[in-house]
């Protein structure tokens, strides 16, 4: 089959779902790939429905004669263009951070109903597969690139995956197509490049149908990874999993039952749902061997750079970690005002609200001068309904409130004495009484994230 039939053929099964989109961005490099992408989908769906969306990493001296490049390419043929300029954080892998800029600008372009369309194809699966199997990467990874997924609010979409770079290549030179070259692509000291162009031309003399083989051990891997999924949902039912004030958590006991395997596929599911970042392997293993067996008494934690799992009375913690937030409130001396009809924001993320309610909570007859201040160590009060007083220390053994928050807790004062903790206690004498009007006080974090993006 010529390759005009076969991309034409092969977008053609898209075509209820780009009819269905309210708008259609294409990611447009200049590159080969993308330019047969936008050319045929011009031709498919209309330029008129169509906007090329190409991301500016301004790492080459020749960025800005790309992106001329492309907008000369859509006026000629009547598509929207859009450029947009990132900038590319320094981090030990360019081409992890030039990745996460791009979809980033991606996603704050796109809006609900809208899909981007890319021209990634099967070598560059093949490619993305190999790249991940020698990160370690485990049956996610290994599946590759999906064909769609969600985008922000958006779809992303990759209708070429089913086609080799060759059959996009006789199209290109069919249509005459003209398109700019990146010189980075050249350079063996990314990985991806050295994949490309020192280890798979050996593989695609060996077999030359390579990348379909591989395409199809992702496929057996994206199946294995449903299975593992549907097997970690199925025991974290068992495992009483909590949202928690600053996390989430699951019960040891439960937990400790299953196989390592089974273990370690819980904890991977569990992180990769809640977390940005989930952690890796080592992480993971860290956690089975020396987090879950610890004496008991002890509050091990095992962190990363987007979280930390840590121990609690018989439960496992997942915490997500703001990184532009304090870790911690204990040297914070001065106090701090609040206005209770308003939303204090405290030093470590999280933030103090109150409600007004009848017969309950803080009496409002207290609130005209409240500051909220940090444990610093001998404070004391008596809670509503114990009976007597002690030091926090104790009180917060007796309420469980868990060991790495009992420094961030809120302490409410009014005109120097100590009138609330947080939203655990009212102390004694500062309650509402009956009819009386009062405000519920409510300590919380802002809601972390959840099902990080594939």
């Amino acid at each position: 089959m010529a390759p005009v039939a076969t991309v034409h053929q092969t977008l053609s099964a898209y075509l209820p779902l780009f009819e269905s989109a309210k708008h259609i961005y294409i990611a447009y490099s200049g590159g080969m790939d993308s330019h047969v992408l936008l050319y045929s989908m011009a031709k498919l769906v209309g330029s008129s429905r169509l906007t090329a969306l190409h991301v500016n990493h301004q790492l080459s001296p020749s960025a800005d004669q790309w992106a001329e490049h492309c907008r000369v390419i859509c006026q000629s043929l009547g598509v929207n263009y859009l450029c947009r300029d990132v900038v590319v954080e320094t981090t030990s892998s360019r081409e992890n951070a030039a990745r996460q800029a791009r979809y980033q600008a991606f996603e704050d372009q796109l809006r609900a109903e809208d899909m981007l369309v890319l021209a990634h194809h099967a070598d560059d699966q093949a490619e993305t597969i190999l790249y991940r199997l020698l990160r370690r990467s485990g049956p996610r990874g290994l599946a590759g690139m999906p064909v769609s997924r969600s985008l922000g609010a958006a779809t992303l979409l990759r209708p070429l995956l089913v086609l080799e770079q060759a059959v996009l290549a006789d199209y290109a030179r069919c249509n005459q197509l003209q398109w700019v070259e990146d010189e980075s692509n050249q350079s063996r000291q990314f990985d991806r490049n050295f994949l490309r162009h020192e280890i798979i031309p050996q593989l695609k003399t060996r077999w030359p149908n390579y990348a379909a083989r591989i395409s199809d051990a992702g496929i057996l891997c994206e199946q294995a990874e449903q299975i593992n999924e549907d097997l970690a949902q199925l025991d974290l039912d068992d495992m009483a999993l909590r949202k928690e004030r600053h996390g989430w958590s699951v019960e040891i006991p439960a937990l400790s039952v299953l196989s390592r395997a089974r273990q370690a596929n819980v904890l991977r599911y569990l992180a990769r749902s809640k977390v940005q970042s989930p952690p890796g392997h080592r992480v993971i293993d860290e956690v089975l061997t020396s987090l879950l067996n610890a004496g008991e008494g002890r509050n091990p934690e095992v962190c990363w750079s987007e979280g930390q799992w840590r121990r609690y009375q018989q439960r496992l913690y997942l915490l997500a970690i703001d990184p532009t937030s304090d870790a911690d409130a204990k040297d914070i001396s001065e106090a701090i005002p609040w206005l209770i009809e308003e939303t204090l924001s405290l030093p470590d993320g999280s933030v103090l609200t109150a409600t007004v309610i009848s017969g309950e909570g803080l009496a409002q007859r207290y609130i005209a001068s409240l500051s909220v201040s940090f444990r610093q160590g001998g404070e004391r009060c008596r809670p509503v309904k114990r009976g007597g007083s002690a030091n926090l220390k104790k009180l917060f053994q007796e309420f469980a409130l868990e060991p790495w928050l009992r420094t961030r807790i809120p302490l409410i004062y009014c005109d120097g004495e100590l009138v609330a903790v947080g939203d655990l206690w009212i102390c004694e004498g500062y309650q509402a009484g009956a009819d009386e009007p009062g405000y519920q006080l409510q300590w919380a974090y802002p809601s972390e994230h959840e099902s990080a993006v594939v």
